[in-house]
């Protein structure tokens, strides 16, 4: 290339162009969703329909009319697709949808979030598989320990887990 053309690519550190990368982040977009019904995609064949009430550093909280307040990690949040604004989720009376922030302590991080529940029951993934469904005992080094239905530990890595809820 000779010194008077113009490179064929724009420029990655143009202020601009910078600017216009950090506008349309995956933490941006789900922030200019909030509030709005959505629907998304986690885990399993299904997905879940709700309300974004909180962005934070490694997951969302997510008001579900079906499940309540879900925490989902956002290294498991593959899609999300925003409905029309006048659609509501099976098509509730939005004075049956409270879509308000979480009256829940929230801290930054999934698991840090996740050790505010020791000792409580815990549903992770939706219950898809019952064995993630019991009583918190510990969670330390992105190891956690589950009390399953039968008094058995069970044992998981945080980073395998895709969303938390309470029951």
């Amino acid at each position: 290339m000779t010194s008077t053309e113009k490179p064929f690519l724009i420029n990655p550190e143009d202020p601009m162009i910078e600017a216009e990368t950090q506008a349309f982040s995956y933490r941006n977009t789900l922030n200019k969703v909030k509030g709005q019904f959505i629907e998304v995609y986690v885990t399993g064949g299904r997905s879940i329909h709700g309300y974004v009430t909180n962005v934070l550093n490694d997951y969302i909280v997510f008001f579900s009319p079906v499940f309540k307040i879900l925490f989902i990690s956002m290294h498991h949040l593959k899609w999300f697709t925003p409905y029309s604004t006048e659609q509501t989720p099976y098509t509730l009376d939005n004075s049956q949808l409270p879509v308000v922030p979480s009256k829940v302590p929230l801290v930054r991080n999934f698991e840090e979030q996740i050790k505010k529940n020791i000792g409580e029951l815990v549903i992770f993934d939706m219950g898809e598989v019952p064995e993630k469904v019991g009583l918190l005992k510990g969670v330390s080094n992105n190891i956690i320990e589950l009390i399953n239905a039968s008094g058995e530990p069970v044992i998981w890595k945080l980073n395998h887990l895709k969303t938390m809820h309470l029951p």
